[in-house]
């Protein structure tokens, strides 16, 4: 799956009403290196 880029990312998974954003957002935590 594609992200946007980073200063988009949030507004992306605010847009996602889906049971997986944490999931998501767990996954770009994790491609950050946190």
């Amino acid at each position: 799956m594609q992200y946007p880029y980073p200063h988009q990312f949030h507004w992306y998974l605010r847009n996602l009403q889906t049971p997986d954003l944490q999931y998501l957002l767990f996954l770009h935590q994790r491609s950050l290196g946190k």
